[in-house]
């Protein structure tokens, strides 16, 4: 059975100037960061965990 092709499927950047993508990724990233730091504490906070939850 065929698989439906991801490929066709716009990303989240998609159409979103470099400069542009670069500010707000840092600032989900600073964001996630801060989060985890005030509630799991510094032993709690990994740059996994950040990267995770900055994803969405």
């Amino acid at each position: 059975m065929p698989r439906p092709d991801d490929s066709a499927k716009p990303t989240r950047w998609a159409g979103v100037p470099a400069a542009d993508r670069v500010s707000a990724r840092r600032a989900l990233l600073l964001d996630a960061a801060l989060e985890l730091l005030g509630t799991e504490g510094w032993s709690g906070t990994s740059v996994r965990a950040i990267c995770q939850s900055a994803r969405g």
